[in-house]
């Protein structure tokens, strides 16, 4: 077995997960047609891998690429990224994604906490009006969360306003009365209350076209990103290690966005009649299940760019692929 690339005649590098052919770093197989590459990290160039190498190893390439998680996949290739270094592209049918805990637990258990921007004066200032209104005032939703009502007026989260395609600043408040909401065909959506103030033009203040409480409707495409915005600021504690795990099974036996919101059914809510639950009532498992899905897609789009490069690549080299081993057949007969 070479080691160098047959074009540029650069070091390929080694693996220490394929056991049959340790050469390469980055490695391309089709089992359905029998091919496997190693892909020049220099030229990026596909160097096929000759008959005698190829079969057990390409067994080894299949095993170790459905155990790795952090994985991507179009209709056509995938890419899996070891966590020894390696990469592992697939040429065929996508799997199923799946997801695991070591790829989110740590992340969720180290949960970011608000940081303590009040004084120790506003701090006990808040203790004291919690006390004080505890009662009928315990069920607004600023009181039932760490930080308070401290937390509630003052931090914001920034979301894209679906009406005017402009970042706004949505109070935190308003991300706690936050609710998603399915109509009669099942499409999901998320509501987000909040008021899109006054527009300053010329430097005179005009009345907003909407310049009463209104709703922020993010369904489509916008439904996941901002869920992956909203639900961070609602969660903000640290996840147990059962948590993220019951999370990830949820993930994982859901298998797509769409089937997981229905978790959101799971129990009774408030306005369960009208299909319209309040985000925080949302079962934390789920919420935390949502989130990791909002982080799959957000770098599944990032990862879009190298998987379309990857499938034109390989086409190339599967032409190129496709002749050699045909020229082999015939002079090995």
């Amino acid at each position: 077995m070479y080691h160098t690339c047959l074009y540029c005649e650069a070091d390929l590098g080694r693996n220490e997960v394929i056991e049959p052919l340790p050469v390469g770093s980055r490695l391309a197989f089709d089992a359905g047609r029998g091919r496997l590459w190693i892909i020049c990290t220099s030229c990026v160039k596909w160097n096929l891998v000759p008959f005698d190498s190829r079969l057990e190893a390409i067994d080894c390439c299949e095993r170790v690429f459905r155990d790795t998680r952090a994985r991507f996949s179009t209709d056509h290739i995938g890419l899996a990224s070891h966590r020894s270094g390696a990469d592992l592209i697939r040429i065929g049918p996508a799997l199923r994604p799946e997801f695991a805990a070591w790829r989110y637990g740590s992340m969720l258990r180290r949960r970011r906490r608000m940081p303590r921007a009040e004084t120790d004066a506003a701090g006990v200032l808040n203790w004291v009006m919690t006390a004080l209104w505890s009662g009928p005032f315990d069920s607004l939703p600023f009181f039932q969360v760490t930080g308070g009502a401290v937390r509630a007026m003052h931090q914001h989260c920034v979301l894209r306003d679906p009406w005017t395609d402009q970042l706004v600043d949505v109070p935190f408040v308003a991300l706690m009365l936050a609710s998603l909401s399915a109509n009669s065909h099942g499409d999901w959506r998320l509501e987000v209350p909040y008021r899109s103030g006054a527009e300053h033009v010329g430097g005179a203040a005009l009345p907003s076209i909407r310049d009463v409480p209104t709703l922020g409707l993010f369904a489509g495409a916008a439904l996941l990103p901002t869920l992956g915005r909203v639900l961070p600021a609602i969660d903000h504690e640290a996840a147990a290690r059962a948590q993220v795990a019951e999370a990830t099974r949820l993930l994982e036996t859901a298998g797509s966005e769409q089937r997981l919101l229905e978790y959101v059914v799971g129990r009774p809510l408030r306005f369960a009649t009208q299909r319209q639950y309040i985000l925080r009532d949302v079962p934390f498992e789920v919420r935390l299940a949502l989130e990791m899905a909002a982080h799959e897609e957000t770098e599944r789009r990032a990862m879009e760019g190298e998987l379309k490069l990857l499938e034109r690549q390989w086409r190339d080299a599967e032409d190129l692929a496709a002749i050699a081993d045909r020229l082999a057949l015939e002079h090995g007969g």
